[in-house]
């Protein structure tokens, strides 16, 4: 989509789906702790990409017909505030004054009365996010490998969690179309260090998540206190038609709103952090809140 300048494009590297050591489904189990997994899954393999600076695209993409979209939008809360989101002091701000911001936010991007927010994350820059898949360990990092949040079995799962089981099942068969779309704000400073990259399959008619998706099946997983059962994760698969984006320091007052999953696999946006080649020596660490929400559409 759109078109670009070159001197609106970087270069870098991002980690991708390299299969498993046994040709099998992939697997992680955490049975002996979460420094001594056993996987048979691949390290990711990492991807020269050239990367669009979404800033200067024509047309600029939107959530609504590209699944993603970078928005100044600002908030109460302050640095401080969401440094201490994990706190019990500081929960409450989050719950009460943020998800309230963000919902509102949704509801006017989305034209929808049904925003359903579920959860939310912070992260800190990861000392080395190649271990990522191997040792799964590094739970608040940024995530230098691209997935998507969730296929269909996986996120009608979560929305159960999130909702219950009745309102979920009520909701699923009076809409056609829903997704799970996350808001991603960095804490303190613009972004200068593994921004977020999005793949765009607009040139990928056949999309979906079984052929473009490997899985790694997760057993004894401590993370589902985090995030909720999650039978496995989604890692992105690598196609030469793939186009990359990500927006430039992104700074406090922007977000990048996105479907990290959805029920219509072309509006899906497989992401996470990649290395910019352009990265300044003297860059400052990362640190993001990410919140998930579901949202179900107008026909």
């Amino acid at each position: 989509m759109g078109s670009i300048v070159e001197q609106h494009a970087t270069t870098g590297q991002l980690g991708l789906w390299d299969g498993t050591k046994d040709g099998k489904e992939g697997y992680v189990d955490y049975k002996n702790g979460q420094t001594n997994v056993e996987t048979n899954v691949n390290l990711p393999r990492d991807v020269e990409i050239k990367v669009q600076d979404m800033r200067h695209l024509q047309p600029l993409p939107t959530l609504m017909v590209n699944g993603y979209q970078l928005i100044s939008y600002s908030t109460a809360l302050s640095a401080r505030e969401f440094e201490q989101a994990n706190t019990v002091e500081g929960k409450p701000r989050i719950y009460d004054v943020y998800f309230e911001e963000i919902g509102r936010l949704l509801r006017d991007m989305t034209g929808s009365d049904l925003v359903f927010l579920s959860s939310f994350k912070t992260r800190k820059e990861l000392p080395n996010p190649k271990e990522y898949l191997q040792n799964a360990i590094h739970r608040f990092g940024p995530r230098p490998v691209a997935h998507v949040d969730r296929d269909l079995p996986t996120a009608i799962v979560a929305l159960r969690d999130a909702v219950g089981k009745e309102k979920a099942d009520a909701l699923l068969k009076e809409h056609k179309r829903w997704a799970q779309v996350n808001v991603w704000r960095p804490i303190r400073n613009s972004v200068q260090k593994w921004p977020l990259v999005f793949a765009n399959h607009d040139e990928i008619p056949d999309w979906d998540y079984d052929t473009h998706m490997g899985r790694v099946y997760s057993f004894n997983d401590p993370r589902v206190a985090d995030r909720g059962e999650k039978s496995y994760d989604c890692v992105l698969k690598d196609d030469p038609r793939y186009k990359y984006h990500y927006a430039s320091n992104i700074s406090p007052e922007e977000v990048l709103v996105f479907c990290s999953f959805d029920s219509d696999p072309k509006m899906a946006v497989p992401h996470g952090a990649f290395w910019d080649d352009n990265t300044p020596e003297d860059a400052l660490p990362r640190q993001s809140i990410e919140v998930r929400s579901f949202v179900f559409f107008k026909e």
